[in-house]
């Protein structure tokens, strides 16, 4: 189901961003699916990848970490559509420069949602550790809403001096991962899993982060306060304005 050769590279993207297009009704929709060699699965998530520095490898190695989804290139992203989105996750987390939203597994009929949701959250990763690259919509939940938010609004955050300040230090974006994945994850322990690094560097971090933020990093309401503040540090420097998602893949370029 994958692209083979240049020439099939078009035709894809343009079945492609019918597929994905609002406003295609599900009869359309259905056609296409069928057209892009999809017909056999009945439920697929959408993946909307972004590289560092783009380069024109990207659809093959996608196909390559998983040979049962489809990959095209649309403008400054790929997008995937893929029957299960852990072999791409996996492939997106241990692969520096490429940073991927994910969007639900859902039925043909709503797999432009999908898509549109991929796009909610891929301004919200990052190019820094393994946690920082993937982010899906599932797991994010409503904290998407932060993409809504004027830039004025999300600099009125009372966290979010604190975390600049750490940013800016020695050591301080290894300081920021090791929150992300604490406010991810949950513990520390699963946190230094995620990153694969030692217990103990990551309470050391978390520490550090404590101090300048002044307040313990334990339960649900800190983690998430915290973790919002790193999502908004994050979209204040996204390549992705708020009003830019959900518009369709262009068949162009």
């Amino acid at each position: 189901m994958n692209p083979v050769s240049n020439a099939t590279v078009l035709p894809q993207r343009r079945l492609l961003s019918g597929l994905l297009h609002t406003d295609t009704n599900d009869r359309d929709r259905e056609n296409l699916w069928i057209s892009l060699g999809l017909g056999t699965l009945k439920r697929s998530a959408v993946l909307a990848f972004r590289e560092k520095e783009s380069s024109e490898q990207l659809p093959q190695r996608i196909a390559e970490a998983d040979p049962d989804c489809i990959a095209v290139t649309t403008g400054a992203d790929t997008i995937a559509i893929a029957p299960r989105d852990t072999p791409l996750r996996r492939f997106a987390e241990m692969t520096a420069g490429v940073r991927v939203g994910i969007g639900p597994r859902v039925p043909v009929a709503r797999i432009h949602l999908s898509y549109h949701h991929a796009l909610d959250v891929l301004p919200f990763t990052g190019d820094g550790s393994p946690v920082s690259r993937v982010i899906s919509h599932a797991e994010l939940g409503n904290l998407t809403l932060l993409a809504r938010v004027p830039r004025d609004d999300l600099l009125k955050l009372p966290d979010l001096p604190a975390l600049q300040a750490i940013e800016r230090k020695d050591g301080g974006r290894a300081e920021l991962e090791a929150l992300e994945a604490l406010c991810r994850t949950g513990t520390l322990r699963r946190a230094a899993k995620a990153l694969h690094l030692h217990h103990s560097s990551v309470a050391r971090r978390i520490g550090n982060v404590e101090e300048v933020l002044g307040y313990r990093l334990i339960g649900p309401i800190p983690l998430t306060s915290a973790y919002a503040a790193v999502l908004a540090l994050r979209l204040l420097k996204s390549d992705r304005a708020p009003h830019e998602i959900n518009q369709p893949p262009s068949c162009d370029s």
